[in-house]
C-alpha cells in the first residue's frame, strides 16, 4: 500500500509549472508520474493484480480525471494497464 499525499493544488492534472499569479507550481501530473515510476523501478508493482488509484475531495477528482493517462503511463513503463 502506498499513500501519496495530495500536495499540488491542481487535482493531479496540471503540467503548467510555475504560475506567477498564484506564486505556486502546478505539476500534479509530474508528481503522480514520478511516484509511479519509482514504484515500477523498485519492482513494487510487478506482482500486483490490482491497482487502486483513489483520493478524497480534489485528489479524488484528480484520480478520476487522470486514470486513463495512468494506464498509458504504466503501459509506457512495460506494465499492463489497470
Amino acid at each position: 500500500q502506498v499513500y501519496l499525499p495530495y500536495c499540488s493544488s491542481d487535482a493531479w492534472m496540471s503540467e503548467m509549472g510555475f504560475h506567477a499569479n498564484f506564486s505556486k507550481w502546478f505539476r500534479g501530473r509530474a508528481i503522480r508520474d514520478a511516484a509511479v515510476d519509482e514504484l515500477v523501478a523498485a519492482g513494487l508493482l510487478g506482482s500486483a493484480h490490482r491497482l487502486v488509484f483513489a483520493g478524497v475531495s480534489a485528489g479524488g477528482r484528480g484520480a478520476m480525471a487522470t486514470i486513463d493517462s495512468l494506464g498509458e503511463r504504466l503501459a509506457s513503463l512495460g506494465m499492463p494497464p489497470p
